[in-house]
């Protein structure tokens, strides 16, 4: 079942949920939000050479409620990511295994609110998610962290990974980029 909104098309995929195709401004507006955040929507029309409208409707369908209207479909998130190391914290990551018969997706929501997680991933291979945690130092991380986890009813083990550096990619979307077709001379 796929349908058109604009120039954007919309897919159901297996598990009911929507994929949206974004077009080329959509991707330029992504980009250029990942290298400037605090960038205007003036300049970031200017810079694209849109109109402000256009570029204010399309921002809106990203980071509102997507182009499909439905509750929690953003496309964009803001999100701000600190530099730990500058402000005195540490970062990090829990590898965690679920008990046999644990409901993954329930266990991942529930691990998700507790504090010092900033997200869950339900993952492939030995383990079933990867936890990302951020905590004032190892003591919290130990005391808080860990122990609340370990609390949490369908986990089996853990391995935490603490992060000495982080370097965020220059390009992260390039994969996710339509392929540009090449002119043959």
């Amino acid at each position: 079942m796929n349908q058109r909104i604009g120039r954007n098309e919309i897919n159901m995929v297996n598990n009911n949920s929507i994929s949206v195709s974004l077009d080329d401004l959509d991707w330029d507006i992504i980009k250029e939000l990942n290298s400037n955040p605090r960038i205007n929507i003036k300049d970031l029309a200017d810079k694209l050479k849109k109109s402000r409208n256009t570029i204010a409707s399309r921002l809106g369908k990203l980071e509102e409620n997507g182009y499909t209207g439905e509750k929690n479909s953003q496309i964009l998130n803001s999100v701000i990511i600190p530099n730990y190391r500058r402000i005195g914290a540490i970062s990090g990551y829990i590898l965690a295994t679920c008990t046999a018969g644990a409901n993954q997706q329930e266990v991942a929501k529930n691990i998700s609110e507790l504090e010092g997680v900033e997200e869950v991933s339900v993952i492939t291979g030995e383990w079933d998610f990867i936890i990302r945690i951020t905590a004032k130092n190892m003591d919290q991380i130990g005391e808080t962290i860990i122990q609340d986890l370990r609390k949490e009813s369908g986990i089996q083990k853990t391995i935490t990974c603490i992060s000495f550096w982080t370097y965020r990619g220059k390009n992260p979307f390039q994969l996710l980029l339509p392929k540009k077709k090449s002119s043959q001379k």
